[in-house]
């Protein structure tokens, strides 16, 4: 499926069991979770590819990085 239409079906599903508050406004599509050496979850690689993704929205916004806010 689209990327915009997963987000839109994660997005309804977690309306149905969370309240609003706690469902997230950005979310990142991989198609597989980034792993160091062990074996775990990179939270580094899991940072950058974030930073990436609100570089890009900020260039096609025609905005700046730095006025992003994301929970």
């Amino acid at each position: 499926p689209a990327p915009s239409s997963l987000i839109e079906k994660c997005r309804k599903e977690l309306q149905k069991k969370l309240p609003l508050y706690m469902i997230p406004q950005q979310f990142l599509i991989l198609e597989k979770l980034p792993l160091n050496q062990n074996e775990k979850v990179d939270k580094r690689a899991l940072e950058d590819a974030l930073q990436t993704q609100l570089a890009q929205q900020a260039i096609i916004l025609g905005g700046d990085l730095n006025m992003y806010c994301y929970n």
